[in-house]
């Protein structure tokens, strides 16, 4: 994984869903981060890296589900045309809405993962 994978997956999940980079710098200024229409295109050029942080809010804002689909080498494919939810690593994933809660620090998402007596394994 480099930046080049992290910049070109954004650009093509940002195409599939049919965004353009103004779209995408709106709905990340939504997210709370600070982020002007330039934005986009400067990562997508390899010209600015993004912080973990903004991996994250990529990953609502484009309905990735899981930030490791951002870094994945082998890239966007068209059967990942649909948005999908949060994968945070629970039993269920969490719904872009409550995805976009908590990134701008209106919900906590309480325990990621259940103990392991629930999973039916022993400590």
């Amino acid at each position: 994984m480099t930046c080049r994978d992290v910049a070109d997956n954004v650009r093509s999940y940002r195409q599939l869903r049919r965004m353009t980079q103004a779209d995408l710098a709106r709905v990340m200024r939504a997210l709370g981060h600070d982020w002007g229409d330039d934005v986009p295109g400067f990562l997508e050029r390899g010209q600015r890296n993004a912080t973990v942080d903004e991996l994250i809010g990529l990953t609502v804002a484009l309905g990735v589900g899981q930030v490791g689909r951002l870094l994945d080498p082998s890239g966007a494919s068209p059967n990942d045309a649909t948005a999908s939810d949060l994968d945070y690593g629970s039993v269920e994933v969490l719904e872009r809405e409550a995805a976009h809660a908590w990134l701008v620090g209106e919900r906590t998402l309480g325990f990621i993962w259940p103990p392991l007596e629930e999973k039916g394994e022993r400590a």
